[in-house]
């Protein structure tokens, strides 16, 4: 299950920030109280559907979407008042995706020329690292001449990497 609470998480993450792109609103723009408000009714909203029914497949799993959604409404509501005080930076995109097909390519990193040893047996091969995944946040801190990026990436899994010729 724990594996399915981050997914239900990051679902109601995506939700909740399509919905405020969608009244024109910046996190900044709701008050905490209606930031909880919005939260909740987009994980009461998801529950039924959320994995074919998963949360709603058994008392303990009813119990497990309750204390999910009362937490990440515990979060929302103190890092949105958080961010009108403190923080200069305006969530924009969340769980965006790069690397998992043509229309979000990877993102390449040219590393030079391999030895022969590393290239097995090739005279040199030019290596790169393809990073894919999933960009969990990126806040923008915009005035009339620029913008500033945050990316934000986190994970409960240990890294696991593959280092393979481009």
């Amino acid at each position: 299950m724990p594996k399915n609470k981050a997914l239900f998480n990051m679902t109601c993450w995506l939700f909740f920030t399509r919905n405020c792109a969608r009244r024109k609103k910046r996190w900044r723009d709701i008050t905490p109280e209606e930031a909880r408000l919005r939260i909740g009714k987009v994980a009461q909203g998801l529950m039924a559907s959320y994995r074919d029914g998963l949360l709603q497949a058994s008392e303990q799993t009813r119990f497990m979407a309750r204390v999910l959604t009362e937490s990440l409404q515990d979060f929302v509501e103190t890092l949105v008042g958080w961010m009108a005080q403190q923080y200069r930076f305006d969530p924009v995109r969340v769980e965006l995706p790069f690397g998992e097909d043509e229309t979000s390519p990877a993102w390449k990193i040219a590393l030079g020329k391999a030895s022969q040893t590393l290239a097995s047996g090739s005279d040199s091969t030019e290596l790169a690292l393809a990073l894919y995944g999933r960009i969990d946040r990126i806040d923008l801190c915009r005035d009339e001449q620029a913008a500033l990026p945050n990316v934000s990436w986190w994970t409960t899994n240990p890294a696991k990497s593959n280092l393979i010729p481009c």
